[in-house]
C-alpha cells in the first residue's frame, strides 16, 4: 500500500488513548508521518492534495474545530481572581518609581521640577533615595490588589453574561461593543477600591510632608475633608480614567493578539510564543489605553495633589496655563509605565492561568468530529 500519510483521513495517536496495535481492526494501519509521529490511516479514504482536494471536498474550516465558551464554576472565577491579584499587584509594585515621576510631573506642587522620565528618576533618587522612588507603594498595593481580584473574573463574568443576553448571532455581530461593555462593567466595580487608594497615593507623592504614612494620609484626608468628599470626590474621574483604560485595554489586547495569530497562526501552537504574543499585545494595549485616558488622569492628579479642588476649577486652570497639551502632561512617562504594566500583567496572567488550568482552551468546549472519535466506539463528542 502506498504511503497515504499526507493524503488520507488520519490523526496522530493521542498518548492518553493507550491503544495497542493488536486492539485495532486489521484494516487500520499505523504509519509514520514526516515528523515521525504515529498516525492511523484508513485505506479507501484518499484525499487528493491542493486545489483538487478543494474542488472535491470543499475548503477546510479556517478556524479549526467549532468551539464555544463553557459556563464557569465558582472555582474558576476564584482562580481567575487569584491570577489577577498576582499579576496586578506585582506589576504595579515594580513600576512605582515611574508612577511617582508621572504624578509629580502632573502636580502643581512640582511644576517644572522634572523634565523627563529618565532625568526625573535620577534626580528623585539623588534627592530622596529609596524612600522617594518607592513612595506610595502601600496604597498602590492595596488598590490594585483589589483591582486584580475584581476586574479579571468580572470581565470573564460580564463578557459571558452579555453574550448570553445578546444571543449567539448578535454576539458575533456586536462583539466589539459587548467586549467594551464587559470591560467597563468590571472596571467600574474595581474602581470602588482603587479610588480611595489612588487619592491617598497621589496626596503622598505630590505632598510628601502631608503625613508620615499611608494610613496617616488617609486618616487626615478623612478628618479634614470627610470620608466621601475626601476619598471619593474624584471618583468620577477615577471611573472615567479606569473605565476608558480598561475598555480599551481589553479590546486592543484581544484584537491585536487575534490579528497577530491571523498573520502567523503557528504562534498559537506553542506556549512560549503565546506568551510572547501576550507580552507584545499587552504593551500595545497599555500605550493606546494610556493615550485615551490621559486627560482624566491629569485632572484627577491636580484635584488631589494638595487639597480637594473641584473638577471645573482644575479643568479651567489647566486650560488657561497650558491649553490642550496640559491635559497630556506626563504622557510619555505614563505610556512607559502603562505599557510595562499591562504587558507584564497579561504575561503573568497567562502564566498563572496556565498553572491554574484556566486558559482559553480550558474554558472552551470543542466540537471536533474527526478529532474526538474514540477508537473502538466510533462515537464523536465534545471535549473541553
Amino acid at each position: 500500500m502506498r504511503d497515504i500519510a499526507a493524503e488520507t483521513l488520519q490523526r496522530p495517536l493521542a498518548p492518553e488513548v493507550g491503544v495497542r496495535p493488536g486492539m485495532l481492526p486489521k484494516e487500520v494501519k499505523i504509519l509514520k508521518d514526516k515528523n515521525d509521529k504515529a498516525v492511523l490511516t484508513l485505506p479507501g479514504f484518499e484525499r487528493p492534495s491542493g486545489l483538487e482536494a478543494e474542488a472535491i471536498f470543499g475548503s477546510r474550516h479556517p478556524g479549526g474545530p467549532v468551539k464555544r465558551e463553557r459556563a464557569l464554576e465558582p472555582a474558576i472565577y476564584a482562580a481567575s481572581a487569584l491570577a489577577g491579584l498576582f499579576c496586578c499587584s506585582t506589576m504595579h509594585l515594580v513600576t512605582v518609581p515611574v508612577d511617582v515621576i508621572k504624578t509629580r510631573m502632573q502636580s502643581a506642587n512640582f511644576a517644572g521640577r522634572y523634565s523627563g522620565l529618565r532625568s526625573g528618576l535620577k534626580k528623585l533618587w539623588s534627592e530622596e533615595g529609596i524612600e522617594g522612588v518607592t513612595m506610595g507603594w502601600g496604597p498602590t498595593l492595596a488598590g490594585f490588589s483589589f483591582y486584580g481580584i475584581t476586574v479579571y473574573p468580572g470581565y470573564e463574568l460580564f463578557k459571558r453574561s452579555f453574550a448570553a443576553m445578546a444571543g449567539e448571532a448578535n454576539d458575533a455581530l456586536y462583539h466589539v461593543p459587548l467586549v467594551l461593555a464587559a470591560g467597563a462593567a468590571a472596571t467600574a466595580i474595581a474602581c470602588l477600591g482603587v479610588c480611595p487608594a489612588e487619592v491617598t497615593r497621589i496626596r503622598m507623592v505630590s505632598n510628601p510632608g502631608y503625613a508620615p504614612s499611608a494610613f496617616g494620609v488617609a486618616t487626615r484626608i478623612v478628618k479634614e475633608e470627610g470620608f466621601f468628599r475626601g476619598l471619593y470626590e474624584g471618583f468620577s474621574f477615577v471611573l472615567a480614567r479606569q473605565v476608558l483604560f480598561g475598555m480599551v485595554k481589553f479590546l486592543v489586547f484581544d484584537m491585536f493578539a487575534s490579528w497577530i495569530y491571523s498573520l502567523i497562526p503557528i504562534l498559537a501552537e506553542a506556549q512560549v510564543t503565546q506568551l510572547g504574543v501576550s507580552l507584545l499585545s499587552g504593551a500595545v494595549a497599555g500605550v493606546i489605553a494610556t493615550i485615551v485616558s490621559q486627560p482624566a488622569d491629569a485632572v484627577l492628579t491636580r484635584m488631589k495633589d494638595s487639597e480637594s479642588v473641584d473638577a471645573a476649577t482644575v479643568i479651567s486652570e489647566i486650560w488657561k496655563k497650558a491649553g490642550p497639551t496640559g491635559f497630556f502632561a506626563g504622557l510619555g512617562s505614563r505610556c512607559v509605565w502603562a505599557g510595562a504594566i499591562i504587558a507584564g500583567q497579561f504575561l503573568l496572567y497567562e502564566v498563572c492561568k496556565g498553572v491554574l488550568q484556566i486558559t482559553a482552551d480550558d474554558l472552551a468546549l470543542y466540537l471536533d468530529v474527526i478529532g474526538s472519535i474514540e477508537l473502538g466506539s466510533g462515537m464523536a463528542g465534545l471535549r473541553g
